[in-house]
């Protein structure tokens, strides 16, 4: 994130170290950004944090729910710093600025994935103002393939 004339931002991505992402993982971030994706498609004028996380709920497949963060809307606030408090029963409002994030954690098995977008609460719904950023796998280990240039002979990623 970033702070700017004392308002504070956030975002997140989860990206291959390897360059890869193995199967499981690329699955369970193509999991993870459709809950996204259905909590962003509820935001408008009106919705609670509290209804957003029941979307969020409703969209977890059963087997992956344990292990996927359960807070709130899968997100917060931003404003004044990057944690403003979220008041879960307060209808959203044009202007207002939140972050969807859910998360998953299964340390059980050491693998978790998660992207985070800053969302802009508009008249009309809502506008993802990191919508420019990557999120699927694919276009994730394209980020990380750019970033770390052309591999050199005989060397893997």
């Amino acid at each position: 994130g970033c702070e700017l004339d004392y308002y504070a931002s956030d975002v997140g991505r989860t990206v291959p170290v390897s360059g890869r992402f193995s199967a499981e993982q690329r699955r369970l971030l193509a999991m993870e950004v459709a809950v996204a994706d259905a909590i962003i498609a509820a935001i408008r004028p009106g919705v609670t944090l509290s209804e957003l996380g029941a979307v969020a709920r409703a969209h977890i497949p059963e087997a992956e729910r344990p292990y996927m963060q359960v807070a709130g809307h899968f997100g917060h606030h931003l404003g004044l710093s990057a944690g403003d408090p979220s008041l879960a029963d307060v209808p959203l409002a044009p202007g207002m600025v939140l972050t969807v994030e859910p998360w998953y954690y299964n340390h059980d098995r050491s693998i978790a994935v998660f992207t985070e977008d800053v969302i802009l609460v508009t008249q009309q719904g809502a506008e993802v103002l990191t919508a420019e950023l990557p999120r699927s796998p694919a276009e994730l280990e394209r980020m990380v393939e750019r970033a770390s240039g052309p591999a050199a002979p005989g060397r893997q990623r």
